[in-house]
């Protein structure tokens, strides 16, 4: 006769094991999978859960303050690095569908794999859509952490946006950013400046002529004699008239000719330029790799005052520009730190910014424009970038990888390329043919 079993009833403390979260570690592909599942709920959803929202708040907390037990630091950790690489976006999936238990049991190797992943895929459109971007700006991710934002102020700012000419103008009151552009941010580092010849060959004559030329020797000598704490503030009196000649050179005229290629400038620049064989261009190179995942590469070239008003004019459609030039001893002496800037947008009709803001910003430049003035080869490197990438998902036909910053120490225009810009910046910083003679008054 056979007796039946009868299963034993389970006790509070199994019920309390089933609901504990698995130990076991989730794996890279496992964790990456279930965030494109995520990202396609979200899409479609439109909105968090309540479960959603309560991990996406303590993502946020963590983000912003230091924490004590060693998980929630792992935690933070990750979260900093997927942000610093991937984007707030990224972070909004991986709070949402792996919370700080399956991040920190995840093996090392597995963190690693993932964040590298999500870098690799962050503009792909399984992980990536306007609708997340929207709700990791609703629940308070931030697009920029530590105060390193990249052409940003930290200040209230008051802009005029010219939205139908594809055009934003932004007046900053007090820029308490780092201007990658300036060139006396790195005047110490070494003399890494571009060729001049190479910056024709790839920028080309247009272009090239436009970028301020530092003289070679008068780099080589102020590196030597500067004090490093103070910069080119504590240059020795007996040196002030080179400065002057490296930092505020002049050219042949203050204006631009007009022709029937709308990048060509002053042909009488262009021959100055070529006439000019021991300089180096005014151009730097940065990775804005804390706080901003989004710029890859920046390339700022600090350009010539009198290039200004057709630069903005082929680049951003601005009819009118008055640009007074440099001030603070770096140019013109008759400029002021007073002088307005005027701004007239194109469009017929007759909208006009005028502003005392010691920066304006321009920024919104057409793919026609990018490929007329700036070139095939930096056209490939922006279309390929992080931000062009995300424009093209919202529809935008419009970029802001390029923006023109006009201070009180110039103007410069700034281009945020993909990291196809290391090679074309090798390529600027590589000894073109026939410098030989620069090499020996280097010696000199």
């Amino acid at each position: 006769m056979a007796v039946g079993l009868t299963p034993p009833s389970s006790s509070p403390m199994d019920q309390e094991r089933r609901h504990r979260p698995s130990r076991k570690p989730v794996r890279f592909n496992e964790a990456y999978e279930s965030l494109v599942q995520a990202a396609r709920d979200l899409r479609i959803r439109a909105q968090l859960t309540g479960c959603q929202r309560r991990r996406v708040l303590e993502a946020v907390a963590v983000l912003h303050e230091a924490q004590a037990g060693s998980k929630k630091q792992e935690y933070r950790v990750f979260l900093h690095h997927v942000h610093r690489r991937a984007g707030p976006h990224c972070v909004l999936l991986c709070a949402c569908q792996l919370g700080q238990h399956k991040v920190t049991t995840m093996r090392k190797a597995d963190r690693t794999e993932l964040i590298d992943r999500l870098e690799r895929e962050r503009a792909a459109e399984s992980i990536s859509c306007p609708v997340l971007h929207r709700l990791a700006t609703q629940h308070g991710i931030p697009e920029f952490l530590d105060g390193c934002a990249i052409l940003k102020s930290d200040a209230q700012t008051s802009g005029s946006s010219f939205a139908d000419f594809g055009t934003t103008i932004q007046s900053t009151g007090t820029a308490s950013y780092v201007n990658y552009g300036d060139p006396r941010l790195t005047l110490l580092e070494g003399y890494d400046y571009p060729y001049i010849e190479s910056v024709v060959e790839v920028l080309g004559e247009a272009l090239g002529a436009s970028v301020r030329r530092i003289p070679l020797g008068a780099v080589r000598r102020h590196v030597e004699s500067a004090d490093k704490t103070c910069g080119i503030w504590s240059s020795p009196s007996g040196e002030e008239a080179l400065l002057d000649s490296a930092w505020g050179l002049d050219t042949s005229g203050s204006g631009s000719s007009s022709s029937t290629r709308s990048s060509s400038l002053h042909e009488d620049d262009v021959q100055l330029f070529h006439q000019t064989h021991q300089h180096r261009a005014a151009a730097t190179i940065a990775f804005p790799e804390i706080g901003n995942s989004a710029v890859e590469c920046l390339i700022s070239l600090d350009l010539q005052d009198w290039s200004v008003e057709t630069l903005a004019r082929n680049l951003f459609g601005i009819e009118t520009l008055v640009f007074p030039g440099r001030v603070n001893g770096l140019g013109r002496a008759e400029s002021s730190s007073k002088s307005a800037r005027t701004v007239a947008a194109l469009g017929g009709c007759g909208a006009r910014l005028t502003t005392w803001a010691p920066e304006v910003t321009l920024t919104g430049v057409k793919r026609a424009a990018l490929l007329d003035v700036l070139g095939p080869e930096l056209d490939r490197a922006m279309q390929t970038s992080f931000i062009r990438r995300v424009e093209s998902l919202a529809g935008r036909d419009e970029t802001d990888c390029v923006s023109m910053s006009l201070t009180e120490n110039g103007a410069f225009l700034n281009l945020a390329l993909s990291r196809e810009g290391i090679r074309i910046w090798r390529r600027l910083t590589s000894r073109p043919r026939g410098t030989a003679s620069e090499q020996g008054l280097a010696r000199e």
